[in-house]
């Protein structure tokens, strides 16, 4: 009895790690010194966003749209760059006192970017004090949180617009960036795997064999097997299931209508159909009815019958299609874990 529940429980496990590594970062990073950053698909999750490399005397306005939420931008106070700062002199260290220099007077984000590299590099080396601390507060200046207005209403196949407008300190417009952020494609069905058990709860069919007679030569009894015979994983299947959800959104719970495909260790195929239970999309429960192969006695022999041959398991069943109940839990495996796994990792090195 414990040998099927473990090797399930291995496998949910490992469904659940995957998962876990799908997830990704809720923050995502917008980098304007990357002359080649245009965007990435961000994950439903995704709650905040942050500009990295910004310049100073120089304004941000940022704007946001939603494609399919609403279609109109709207615009938030500018994010301030900073004033005519100049370089903290109370540090000695020449190394430091370039790289502020560097920061303050950059030309623009990509030498934002270079800047904050050299600082990233020379941190580990430096004693806490001034040039330390002057540095950190250096690189602060260089990235600033963005209200997110869509965080936590994310759903599947939506488009994010950034707009990021760069307005000198006259507030005349220096230029304008747009970034494209799209969430995961996903069809309205949802494809998954799991084990299903139909329990003998509708049709109930006993099973037989044949019993040798120890006082005669070639003569058998067929009688019924006992109850210690067919075990409960007997009656559960591998199976491919099909579940379209009542709502096209992402939800923590949701329900749906599931259909699906099954094959037991004995090779009995199943097809069955009912409602599910969607949990967080990726565990879904299901249940209904089944239409199931189950073995039944050969029409031609009954129980007592006495044969002159020893007959095995299939020549005294035969197979037939019955309806049963059955319950399904089944995991759907994130379709893009390889992308989010790899975006999971370099919003980490950019923290």
């Amino acid at each position: 009895m414990k040998t099927p529940f473990l090797f399930f429980g291995l496998i949910l496990m490992c469904g659940l790690s995957l998962n876990a590594l799908s997830q990704g970062s809720d923050t995502v990073f917008v980098d304007l010194g990357d002359d080649n950053y245009k965007g990435q698909q961000i994950d439903l999750n995704t709650k905040s966003f942050v500009i990295i490399n910004k310049k100073k005397r120089v304004n941000y306005k940022i704007s946001w749209q939603k494609s399919r939420r609403d279609n109109t931008a709207f615009s938030i106070d500018a994010l301030k760059g900073g004033g005519q700062a100049a370089a903290d002199t109370s540090c000695s260290n020449e190394d430091v006192e370039d790289i502020i220099d560097g920061l303050v007077n950059a030309k623009n984000e990509k030498e934002v970017k270079e800047f904050v590299t050299k600082a990233n590099q020379i941190l580990p080396t430096l004693a806490d004090g001034l040039c330390k601390t002057d540095l950190l507060k250096e690189i602060s200046y260089t990235r600033a949180p963005l209200d997110f207005p869509y965080g936590g209403r994310l759903s599947y196949n939506e488009v994010i617009t950034l707009t990021v407008e760069r307005l000198g300190l006259d507030e005349k417009l220096i230029d304008t960036r747009t970034y494209i952020f799209e969430t995961p494609q996903r069809d309205r069905w949802l494809i998954h795997y799991g084990l299903t058990y139909a329990p003998n709860a509708i049709s109930r069919f006993s099973k037989y064999y044949a019993l040798a007679d120890t006082n005669a030569t070639n003569k058998y009894t067929i009688k019924k097997e006992n109850k210690n015979g067919p075990k409960p994983w007997d009656n559960i299947s591998a199976t491919i299931n099909f579940t379209y959800p009542f709502h096209g959104d992402s939800r923590d719970f949701d329900g749906g209508f599931t259909g699906g495909f099954g094959l037991s260790a004995g090779l009995e195929v199943s097809g069955h159909a009912g409602l599910s239970m969607i949990v967080g999309q990726n565990i879904i429960l299901s249940s209904g009815i089944v239409m199931i192969q189950k073995h039944k006695l050969n029409g031609e022999y009954k129980e007592g019958d006495i044969v002159k041959t020893n007959l095995n398991f299939d020549a005294l069943h035969t197979k037939v299609w019955v309806p049963e109940l059955f319950f399904t839990i089944g995991y759907r495996f994130p379709s893009n874990f390889v992308a989010a796994k790899k975006a999971n990792s370099e919003a980490k090195k950019t923290e």
